[in-house]
This record gives structure tokens, C-alpha cells and sequence, in this order.
């Protein structure tokens, strides 16, 4: 369930900044931030599918970001570093109130006169729910991996 929301909720959001690029279609700073934006969150997307829960997660670990037992409210056994890991950190960057794509959507509200008032205030709605969306994905996995610990 979690995946086909997510891969949903990945589509919608392409297809916005596609969309918002299209807005303003005769601006190149807007298309070439637009491409940055995408590309970033390709790989975000490849990061949280794959790398995450494969290559970062571990039931015990002195990085808060990676540590299932913290994470699970346990009892861990040993102490977490206050600094977190920067790609898992990078994945709510992208999102973030005063991230890369509130900027860009900023900017093509600036750049697109008249014709945008009505598109853009709907599309900077819509980042908060694929914030959400990646914490419920990121959490989903995360319990995953706690129950494929516990069956090896």
C-alpha cells in the first residue's frame, strides 16, 4: 500500500513541475531549475526505494537516522551521534518549507504573471502531502526491515 502511494504520489509530482515548467515555458532559468528539481528527486526516489532500507538501516546504530531500535522507541545499548546522515537527511531538504521546490514554485509565480495565480498557490499545497508521503514511506520501510531482522 505504502508503495503504490508513494509511486503515486512520485508521479503527481513530476507531473507538477512539469507543468509549472510549461507555465512559464518561454523562461530557461525556470526549465533549467526545473530539471535540477527532477533530477533530485530521481534520485531521492532511487535513495528511498533502494539504498535506505538496504544500505543504511541496521536494527542497532550510533547514527540516529539508521538506527531501527531508536527510531522503534527501544532501548538501545549504546549512544547516538548528534549529527545524522546527510543523504537521509537530503530527503526532506528537497520538501522543505524554504527547500528547492518552494523556491521554484516561488519563482514561477514571479515569472508567470496573470495566468499562474489560480495553478501555483494549488501546487505549493501539494508539496506538504508528498512530504508526508515520504516520512510515511521512510517509516514503512523502517518497520519493514525491523520485521525481516527479526525473521533472520
Amino acid at each position: 500500500m505504502y508503495y503504490i502511494r508513494m509511486r503515486y504520489a512520485s508521479r503527481t509530482f513530476i507531473a507538477m513541475i512539469k507543468r509549472a515548467c510549461e507555465l512559464c515555458s518561454k523562461n530557461t532559468d525556470i526549465a533549467c531549475e526545473a530539471d535540477d528539481i527532477l533530477i533530485q528527486f530521481r534520485k531521492i526516489q532511487q535513495f528511498i526505494m533502494w539504498d535506505y532500507s538496504h544500505n543504511h538501516l541496521q536494527l542497532s546504530s550510533n547514527d540516529s537516522a539508521h538506527c531501527c531500535t531508536f527510531a522503534l522507541d527501544g532501548d538501545c545499548d549504546h549512544e547516538h551521534s548528534q549529527t545524522s546522515c546527510n543523504k537521509c537527511c537530503s530527503v526532506m531538504k528537497l520538501t522543505s518549507t524554504d527547500g528547492p521546490v518552494a523556491k521554484f514554485l516561488e519563482n514561477v509565480h514571479t515569472a508567470g504573471g496573470n495566468h499562474v495565480v489560480e495553478e501555483v498557490p494549488t501546487m505549493k499545497n501539494a508539496v506538504p502531502r508528498l512530504r508526508e508521503m515520504l516520512k510515511y514511506y521512510l517509516a514503512h520501510r523502517l518497520r519493514a526491515n525491523v520485521q525481516f531482522f527479526e525473521i533472520d
